[in-house]
C-alpha cells in the first residue's frame, strides 16, 4: 500500500501529537523494540528524528524522544508557533543539534561558526549564553540561532577521562 512513501536518500521526521501516554502492548512491540527498528531505518542521527507534542507525563513518548533523539513539547504548554517553528526547521534540513563524536570535558567547550563570503571565510565565536551541551545525546544545541545551509559548525572541546589532568601550579 505504501510503496514509495519510505524513501532511503530522505531524512526522517516523525511527530507524535497526543494527549495521552502511549499504549502500545508490550507483546505487539516494546518500547525498545521499536526504538532499535527506528534507529535502524537511518543510520546517522541526524537523518532521523521522533519528536512528540505530548503530556508531561508521557513517559514512553518522552523515552523514545530521548532515545532517538527529537524535541519533546507539552501539549498543554500552547506554544504552537514555537513548535511549528522548530520542527519546520527540522524538516527543512536546518539543525540546531550538532552530535559530538567523543565525550567532552564539557567546560572546555568552545562552539564557533564558519562562513565563506566572497572575501574568505569568516570565523563567528559563539557564545555560552547562546548553546547547551546535552550530555544523555552528546550534543551541542542552539538556542535561537540556526546556522546558515552552508556554514560550518565548529565543536572543539577536550576529551573526557583520558588520563590524568596535570594543574599549573
Amino acid at each position: 500500500e505504501n510503496e514509495g512513501f519510505y524513501r532511503s536518500d530522505a531524512t526522517l521526521h516523525t511527530i507524535v501529537v497526543s494527549d495521552e501516554e502511549d499504549s502500545t502492548d508490550d507483546e505487539e512491540i516494546t518500547l525498545f523494540e521499536f526504538i532499535r527498528w527506528y534507529d535502524g531505518l537511518k543510520p546517522q542521527p541526524d537523518e532521523r528524528t521522533f519528536n512528540g507534542v505530548i503530556p508531561t507525563e508521557g513517559i514512553r513518548y518522552r523515552t523514545a524522544v530521548t532515545e532517538i533523539g527529537g524535541v519533546a513539547f507539552d501539549i498543554e504548554a500552547g506554544r504552537w508557533d514555537t513548535v511549528l517553528t522548530l520542527l519546520g526547521l527540522q524538516a527543512a534540513g536546518l539543525k540546531q543539534e550538532f552530535f559530538l563524536s567523543q565525550t567532552p570535558l564539557v567546560p572546555s567547550i568552545k562552539v564557533s561558526i564558519e562562513r565563506e563570503l566572497p572575501t574568505g571565510v569568516r570565523a563567528i565565536t559563539v557564545d555560552g549564553d547562546e548553546w547547551t551541551y546535552d550530555a544523555m545525546r552528546n550534543a551541542i544545541q542552539f538556542v535561537d540561532l540556526v546556522p546558515d545551509p552552508l556554514d560550518t559548525v565548529v565543536l572543539d572541546y577536550c576529551l573526557r577521562n583520558v588520563g590524568p589532568v596535570e594543574e599549573d601550579l
